[in-house]
């Protein structure tokens, strides 16, 4: 199995009255037991915790994570990292939204789903979108396989969104 980069980008989107700076990030899973064992972990779980803590102490209007945000979404071992980083943005007051990957499905979904939906309660498991200021981030799952039912559900909304002018 090949590590995918974590990846990080801030992006500053021009809104009708001021600048507003949003965080993109993704993929702050630890490593998984196997890729531990067999392959070089490159210090995945510094480098994400590292970057968490950064966005703890920057301004942001927002901060979106694009999934991954666990190793395992059934287990409760990965969660005690990101319940400190969603309390920490909760006392600042900065949203926090999120979206499945494929690693909060892994070894039992309905177990990673019932854990990601603990922390965002709020989120739907398919695609949604969230307007800020003069901003539309618009949102989709793409773990199609996982969707079920849903899926069409999903390729409706995507049909919609396209067809709206924000």
């Amino acid at each position: 199995m090949k590590h995918r980069l974590l990846f990080f980008f801030l992006c500053w989107l021009s809104g009708s009255l001021h600048a507003q700076q949003f965080a993109f990030i993704s993929d702050t899973q630890e490593p998984l037991w196997m890729e531990a064992l067999f392959l070089k972990t490159e210090r995945n779980t510094e480098a994400a915790d590292s970057l968490l803590a950064g966005l703890t102490r920057s301004k942001h209007e927002a901060v979106f994570h694009l999934g991954d945000l666990v190793g395992s979404g059934s287990s409760d071992k990965g969660w005690p990292r990101i319940d400190r980083f969603l309390a920490r943005m909760n006392t600042r007051d900065i949203p926090v939204y999120a979206l499945y990957g494929n690693h909060e499905y892994m070894m039992r979904a309905s177990a990673g789903r019932k854990n990601f939906a603990q922390r965002f309660p709020h989120l739907p498991h398919t695609g949604y979108t969230v307007v800020q200021d003069s901003v539309a981030v618009v949102l989709f799952n793409s773990n199609f396989s996982k969707l079920g039912k849903e899926k069409s559900a999903q390729n409706d909304y995507c049909r919609l969104q396209q067809a709206i002018r924000y």
